[in-house]
């Protein structure tokens, strides 16, 4: 049961990546293509590191990992209700 849960993490980790590049191709002209796909690359990278601080940082206050996943859990839901409120005001309004 512990490598179906690893299995079903990484779909979870890795099930987005192509959206936010996909989303930067449709939505952005030509000259901003690379904008969009360098803001994404920082943010990502920035993530990278902010997420093993905050883990680390959390793990020495609580001793437990729980609350860190939990705060890493809350960014990633908070990241993926801005992409559904971004569609649901903005996509409409550019086919239109």
């Amino acid at each position: 049961w512990s490598l179906f849960g690893i299995i079903l993490a990484a779909i979870g980790m890795y099930g987005k990546v192509g959206a936010f590049y996909a989303l930067c191709s449709e939505k952005l002209t030509k000259v901003n293509k690379a904008i969009g796909l360098a803001a994404i690359n920082s943010v990502g990278q920035l993530g990278g590191f902010l997420g093993t601080s905050i883990i680390g940082y959390t793990h020495d206050f609580t001793g437990t990992y729980q609350m860190a996943l939990a705060i890493l859990m809350g960014f990633s839901c908070f990241g993926a209700l801005l992409v559904l409120y971004y569609f649901a005001n903005y996509s409409l309004k550019s086919t239109g």
